[in-house]
């Protein structure tokens, strides 16, 4: 068997008993029991057959094989779960209360089956209104301990592949009794803020209720709302267009205290119904997005800001200022870009968004965006608060997704006890919470590199069909070896290896980020325009090489 990690370079012998009844050139899944000394091949057997590279499907199921995760729920969790959604029906709990006669509504991507979150708005008088963020109420569905509670920690999130769903909770919860689905009686966690049009907040309160969906809308239909163009109902427009204007004031307080707004474009793959990959198109960011996500914002804070002043046992949502290492070699890169930040001092979130304020709309917008955010920490879950630099917050945790998230869900149980049942605060396990909220990290940080394989995966596959056309893009990266080049159209990324410039030797100037011509002192460095062509497409490896066609002189 040859492995299509090529990270593992040795072939692995199976025998005939330990084939699983796999063919030649079919995908298998393999488990290894010895990786062979010296020059002697691995070995190992069958455990899953996933069919022919070629079939639909199973070149993202490979990918997902790769990191690990699981698809199917063990049957006890399976059998749990239906057990579990019948009796959380059948019970609604003490201190539920009801709130079908509010007009809620949820707001996600057209193709999505789990809603999680939802929103209302209500006119209070004097200038101010009462939000409420309803999130489903997860922890009722699910006992702290029992087999799904395991198996959704184990798992820690949901993971969104390019051609499907990975779910953290069996579809029973997940899609089902748990979604905010239209026209039907849901449990909710709902949390209510009152605040005017200036984004001042004057007091929230928490409820479990049960509330009924009065729609479920797009990002899209309701940004037609936005732009006047389209019409759901009198009472829903004017509820939209009130939480348009109130999610703006949010965002004018959070980018008057430096909050970064990275505007980095992200590449959509549309695949036909046999899962070849037919466009590459820009992801929108549409101001219904904007809209969902300063509430969602809001409601994190609020909540972070009551656990720390209650000194609850959390997980909190942290974001750690860059290192000092990330800081001195984005101030050099800039620099040779023609940008500069402030020195003398460590950098603020607002220093960076003057930056990214000074570039939009210019053509080096997209590169300048992607270095800031190389330049930053990973935000993780810990349970310290140690604020969240990028949102500029003093505090901030996940509470809006619990049932695609298990800390959202954690948090939701701490509400509920300190908040809803009023309970005496017990100190809990640190060192258990701590040892969550790593496993979160982790997890959350392998389901982003299986999430990007897939798309890249999707992306390669979609180049084999431009071998030898031309396209325009911009250096985002230069090594020893050569200069990497990211599609202005597809948002490709590949690589021109320094073999293939002829015309004279190029060496790495790490100073300069550009690679220069010994003889003729022609550079390429990052942020320059150039013409390539698709040279070499290797979808195994998730690789594209071009071929330099000429650099493009391109005004900033």
């Amino acid at each position: 068997m040859i492995p299509l990690d090529q990270k593992f370079i040795k072939e692995i012998l199976i025998s005939s008993r330990h084939s699983g009844g796999a063919d030649e050139g079919d995908v298998v899944v393999v488990r290894l029991d010895s990786y062979g000394e010296g020059d002697k091949s691995a070995s190992g057997r069958v455990e899953v057959v996933l069919g022919k590279l070629t079939d639909p499907g199973v070149d993202v199921l490979a990918v997902a094989h790769g990191f690990a995760l699981s698809f199917d729920f063990p049957a006890d969790v399976a059998a749990a779960a239906e057990k579990d959604a019948r009796q959380g029906i059948a019970d609604p709990g003490i201190k539920r209360v009801d709130r079908t006669d509010l007009c809620i509504f949820t707001i996600d991507p057209e193709e999505a089956k789990d809603h999680d979150d939802a929103l209302s708005v209500v006119a209070l008088g004097r200038g101010r209104f009462e939000v409420g963020v309803h999130i489903a109420d997860v922890s009722h569905f699910i006992p702290e301990a029992g087999p799904v509670d395991v198996e959704a920690l184990s798992r820690g999130t949901s993971v969104y592949l390019v051609d499907r769903t990975i779910p953290m909770l069996p579809e029973v919860l997940s899609s089902d009794v748990c979604s905010l689905r239209s026209d039907v009686e849901r449990f909710t966690l709902s949390l209510f803020i009152e605040l005017d049009g200036a984004g001042k907040i004057f007091g929230h309160r928490y409820e479990r209720a049960c509330v009924r969906s009065r729609g479920q809308f797009s990002y899209e239909q309701v940004q037609g709302v936005l732009d006047g163009s389209v019409g759901i109902s009198k009472g829903i427009d004017e509820a939209l267009r009130t939480l348009d204007d109130l999610a703006r004031s949010l965002r004018k307080v959070r980018s008057d205290r430096g909050a970064l707004d990275l505007n980095i474009p992200e590449a959509k793959v549309v695949l036909n119904e046999k899962g070849h990959p037919v466009d590459i198109q820009r992801s929108q960011r549409l101001e219904s997005h904007r809209l969902v996500e300063d509430f969602m914002i809001l409601a994190n804070e609020v909540v972070a800001a009551d656990m720390e002043n209650r000194k609850l046992s959390a997980i909190y949502r942290i974001h750690e200022p860059p290192m000092s290492e990330s800081t001195k070699s984005l101030r050099e890169l800039l620099t040779k870009v023609g940008y500069k930040l402030p020195k003398g001092r460590s950098l603020k979130p607002k220093d960076l968004q003057r930056l990214l304020d000074q570039v939009q709309g210019r053509p080096v917008e997209a590169l300048i965006s992607r270095v800031v955010l190389r330049s930053l920490s990973k935000a993780r879950y810990d349970t310290r608060n140690l604020s969240h630099f990028g949102l500029a917050s003093p505090g901030y945790l996940h509470f809006t997704s619990p049932i695609r998230r298990y800390p959202d869900l954690m948090v939701h149980r701490e509400i509920i006890r300190s908040f809803i049942h009023e309970e005496e605060k017990i100190d809990g396990d640190l060192e258990t919470l701590q040892s969550i909220a790593e496993h979160s990290s982790s997890r959350e940080q392998e389901a982003a590199k299986a999430e990007r394989a897939s798309v890249d995966l999707k992306k390669v596959e979609f180049m084999e069909g431009h071998l030898g056309e031309e396209f325009i893009g911009q250096i985002s990266g230069v090594a020893a070896y050569g200069f990497f080049v990211t599609l202005d159209t597809y948002f490709v990324d590949g690589l021109v290896h320094v073999n293939s410039l002829r015309d004279d030797f190029y060496q790495l100037d790490r100073d300069a980020y550009a690679i220069i011509g010994e003889r003729g002192q022609r550079r390429y460095r990052i942020g320059d325009s150039v013409r390539v062509q698709v040279s070499r497409v290797d979808k195994e490896a998730r690789h594209v090489d071009f071929s330099l066609v000429r650099k493009i002189a391109r005004k900033d």
